[in-house]
């Protein structure tokens, strides 16, 4: 079992890597200990209330593209360094549903187990509507995202 904290920045730094590929511009930071004023000035000012639910518990990466006509696109990534469980699930989706993500990852060290896909596969509602809860796995030696569920959302 990897320790967590140690995984954030690789695993910002693979995110980086795949969605400039996609989108051509990013932002992403470390946000388990707090979030900068870059990430709040980007979030609507009828969202600020968010940050109050967010002072205990936070994501570990959130970050944003910017897209057309200058809409922002928020992002957010847990990091497990143990076997994703439903509840991993239902924290990332609380996370982005607060903060209104397009994207959210919830990424672990350790492969994702056929029972936790199927889940997903059999009680949608695992996903959030309002955008796109992607699994996926975080190779340490490699440094890259892979075995992802359902789909690569930045390819």
């Amino acid at each position: 079992m990897a320790i967590e904290r140690d995984l954030y920045s690789p695993v910002k730094s693979a995110l980086e890597v795949l969605i400039r590929g996609k989108f051509g511009n990013c932002y992403l930071e470390i946000t388990a200990d707090g979030f900068s004023d870059a990430i709040k000035c980007h979030l609507s000012q009828y969202r600020e209330i968010v940050f109050r639910f967010l002072a205990n518990a936070r994501p570990d990466v959130t970050g944003f593209i910017l897209g057309d006509y200058n809409i922002t696109n928020f992002v957010v990534a847990e990091v497990k360094g143990e076997r994703l469980k439903p509840q991993h699930i239902y924290q990332t989706r609380m996370y982005a549903d607060l903060l209104g993500a397009k994207y959210a990852v919830l990424i672990s060290t350790s492969p994702i187990a056929e029972e936790l896909k199927r889940l997903c596969r059999v009680i949608p509602a695992l996903y959030f509507p309002s955008g796109t809860l992607a699994l996926a796995r975080f190779d340490p030696h490699s440094g890259a995202l892979t075995d992802w569920h359902e789909r690569n959302p930045f390819e």
